[in-house]
């Protein structure tokens, strides 16, 4: 009977060391996959942040990428803008053209650059040496109605010819004006003209400018004693923009004296610019006041496709 108890507990405890043993690896088993379950579980998250890292990097590459896309596209758009501003100004002035911009166009082929001031002009018709000197060494001709020769042909020969100075004002539109500035030397039936047109627009922002200037002589082939008729010819200068183009002019000039004290004129003539035609006619009515001759009149100026006309006012010196 004791040893049956003995073996009972001797089997009881190496069972139990059995089954101790066993959870104990179990346990350690179980540990083993937990411990291979969390490291497998920590590489997977360091793969998904490395994913996550390398997924942010692409992005902000590509956003980076995309941004510097972005903003060269904007400066391209930007300078492309920039470009297209430029060149709508310079279509804008182009095309920002009054009537002065349009009159010399059909002219330009060939043309010739003149750096030079338009301006200087103006002050040889106003150069006072020059009219002094004029003045000072040549006797003071005849004029009509002067109560001794009233007419164009005195008795006695032109003491030194006429010499005349003109000059008058022009307006086309609230725009557009000019100043017209001519001298004329006359002996007997020979003659020669010099005239300048300064023509201003006003287009608002700015003012655009035209000279016309002519050379001319003439020969009257009708001189009797109050009326005269005569050719010429020429040249004629178109300077616009620094643009300066010339060619071969014809043209007529009649004067007539009605009655005391008042005196008539008309003038043309057609020039040959490049092929194209530029012409000019005037028409005025004045009075004889001594050496003063004051006249009111018309001004038509016109080219192949544009033409300026106007009223026309001022005075002429008979010296």
């Amino acid at each position: 009977m004791r040893h049956f108890i003995l073996f009972l507990l001797v089997f009881f405890f190496v069972g139990n060391a059995s089954v101790c043993q066993a959870q104990d690896e179990q346990n350690k088993n179980k540990r083993s996959k937990r411990e291979k379950l969390s490291d497998t579980y920590k590489d997977d998250r360091k793969n998904v942040k490395k994913e996550k890292r390398s997924k942010r990097r692409k992005l902000s590459d590509t956003n980076k990428d995309d941004r510097k896309k972005v903003k060269k596209k904007k400066r391209s758009k930007r300078r492309k803008l920039s470009d297209t501003n430029k060149d709508d100004r310079k279509n804008n002035k182009k095309s920002k053209k009054g009537k002065l911009g349009k009159l010399p166009d059909t002219h330009n082929d060939n043309r010739i650059i003149n750096d030079s001031d338009d301006g200087w002009w103006i002050e040889l018709f106003l150069d006072p040496e020059m009219i002094v000197h004029a003045v000072s060494d040549t006797r003071p001709g005849p004029y009509p109605y002067n109560g001794v020769a009233a007419n164009f042909s005195p008795a006695d020969p032109y003491p030194g010819g006429i010499l005349q100075f003109q000059s008058s004002y022009f307006r086309h539109d609230a725009n557009l004006f000019g100043l017209l500035w001519r001298i004329n030397y006359y002996y007997q039936r020979f003659g020669v003209d010099v005239d300048l047109i300064n023509l201003i627009e006003d287009l608002g922002k700015e003012n655009d400018y035209m000279n016309l200037s002519g050379w001319r002589v003439s020969w009257d082939f009708i001189g009797q004693a109050d009326f005269r008729f005569g050719g010429q010819l020429g040249l004629r200068n178109l300077s616009y923009g620094g643009v300066s183009n010339t060619g071969p002019e014809i043209g007529f000039r009649l004067v007539g004296l009605p009655e005391k004290p008042f005196i008539f004129e008309s003038a043309g003539t057609i020039a040959r610019i490049n092929g194209n035609q530029f012409s000019t006619l005037s028409g005025t009515l004045g009075l004889m006041i001594k050496r003063v001759h004051l006249f009111i009149g018309g001004q038509i100026i016109r080219s192949s496709d544009i033409s300026i006309d106007g009223l026309k006012i001022g005075f002429r010196l008979w010296l």
